[in-house]
């Protein structure tokens, strides 16, 4: 089959207009992938606006900053706010920072039920002692069997009698060297 000289203006128009029209589907595709890789504010909650326009959020901040911990304090000041939340997981749910203390020891004390441990602080005691209270959410059967071994650990009979003896006898050798 031989291409006449007319048929070529029109071969490269239906070129062009496939590569412009492939050109536009990856750019509108891409945009779509980037929007949905960026964090995803909660509503009613104070957060960095800046953040959700980068797609590891918050993470540049405190890497200026040089330390989390002291990033997050300063966050309640500039949100005049004991509750908050920060992007500091790229494309992971964002972390919600209770600052109160009256709040936050009734979440962990009284509302296991709405609130449970986060993966991420579970994960950082998993490889260290797995199986271990601290690594178990509420829901495991494993939590509730767990927690009823270690419930009388606690009582002030069991303190007084026990733990504080085996202390203070610690104690006594620790100051003998």
């Amino acid at each position: 089959m031989r291409l006449s000289s007319l048929d070529l203006p029109l071969l490269l128009d239906s070129l062009s207009a496939r590569v412009l029209l492939g050109g536009l589907l990856l750019a509108g595709i891409s945009y779509t992938l980037y929007r949905l890789m960026l964090p995803q504010p909660l509503e009613d909650i104070p957060y960095n606006l800046s953040a959700t326009n980068r797609i590891f959020g918050d993470l540049p901040d405190v890497k200026a900053y040089g330390s989390l911990t002291d990033w997050l304090a300063k966050q309640t000041i500039k949100h005049n706010s004991p509750l908050f939340q920060a992007f500091i997981r790229p494309f992971g749910k964002p972390w919600v920072v209770v600052a109160d203390h009256y709040e936050a020891s009734d979440i962990c004390m009284h509302r296991l039920k709405e609130f449970d441990r986060g993966a991420a602080s579970t994960s950082l005691f998993h490889c260290v002692v797995p199986g271990a209270h601290i690594t178990l959410k509420s829901s495991d059967p494993q939590f509730k069997k767990n927690k009823e071994l270690v419930r009388n650990l606690m009582t002030p009979s069991f303190l007084n009698e026990v733990e504080f003896i085996t202390q203070s006898n610690s104690d006594e050798r620790l100051t003998l060297f």
